[in-house]
C-alpha cells in the first residue's frame, strides 16, 4: 500500500513484500501469494509491467483502480493499458478485482470493463 494514500502503512515496498513471502516459504513451508494492486503501484511511481514481472511468481490476485483518486480505471493511460495487456498474455487464469470509488452511478461506472476486455483480447 502506497504511502501517499495510507501514510505510515507498514508494508509499502514490493521488494520487502517479496522478502516476507520468501521468508514464510522457507520458515513455514507454505507459499503465500501477493495481491498486486495496480493503483498502489502507480501511486508509488513504479512501472507496472516491470514490477509485475519482478513479482510474477508470487502474484495470486490483481486489483485495479484509477489514479490518483481511486476511481474507475482510466484505460486511456498507456501504463494501465500495458499492464492489462501484460496480465492477459502472461497470466492465463488471472483474477482481477476492482476496488474503487465510482465517479458515476454504479451501473454507469462499469463502462470501462467492456473496454478492458477488448484490450485483453487485442
Amino acid at each position: 500500500i502506497n504511502q501517499v494514500s495510507v501514510p505510515g502503512y507498514f508494508l509499502s515496498d514490493f521488494n520487502e513484500a517479496l522478502s516476507i513471502i520468501q521468508a514464510v516459504e522457507v520458515d513455514c513451508g507454505i507459499a503465500p501469494g501477493l495481491q498486486f494492486d495496480l493503483f498502489h503501484c502507480a501511486m508509488m511511481g513504479l512501472d507496472p509491467v516491470a514490477t509485475i514481472g519482478m513479482c510474477r511468481n508470487h502474484i495470486r490476485h490483481f486489483q485495479i483502480a484509477g489514479t490518483p483518486g481511486r476511481n474507475e480505471p482510466d484505460l486511456s493511460g498507456t501504463a494501465t493499458r500495458a499492464a492489462l495487456n501484460f496480465i492477459s498474455q502472461d497470466f492465463e487464469d488471472a483474477i482481477i478485482g476492482c476496488e474503487y470509488t465510482p465517479l458515476d452511478a454504479p451501473d454507469a461506472s462499469r463502462g470501462w470493463i467492456a473496454e478492458a476486455r477488448r484490450l485483453a483480447k487485442a
